[in-house]
């Protein structure tokens, strides 16, 4: 199940990337708790599932389109957390490596997002 969690969150960002015209505020609702924590390098990027949608637009300011390209997906014994390894490409910014922690409530919904990210070369 929490494998199943992790490609919805990664097909999120990537359609997002892609501006696909699709129901983001129904998958938010769906997919993220309301007190939803994202950290990125050490820095709280959203507090609260409400903030997602504006700070990924802040970052298709910046960044332009970007895919998501899936490396690794390794879940937790106990079913709560999932690491991510993927390449985010970017138009305008470059490329990036990203490891992301989700957390996942007993409601399972994703309740934390830690992610690591630096620029490749």
């Amino acid at each position: 199940m929490i494998e199943k969690i992790a490609k919805l969150y990664n097909d999120f960002q990537r359609n997002y990337g892609q501006s696909k015209e699709i129901d983001y505020q129904s998958i938010v609702l769906e997919l993220f708790a309301k007190d939803l924590q994202k950290i990125a390098n050490s820095n709280v990027l959203v507090s609260a599932r409400s903030g997602l949608l504006d700070q990924l637009g802040n970052v298709k300011n910046i960044a332009e389109k970007w895919d998501v390209i899936e490396e690794k997906v390794i879940p937790s014994l106990d079913q709560t957390q999932v690491t991510i390894q993927y390449k985010l490409e970017t138009v305008k910014a470059g490329n990036f490596g990203v490891i992301a922690i989700l957390t996942i409530n007993d409601k399972m919904k994703i309740c934390r997002i830690e992610e690591v990210f630096c620029q490749l070369a």
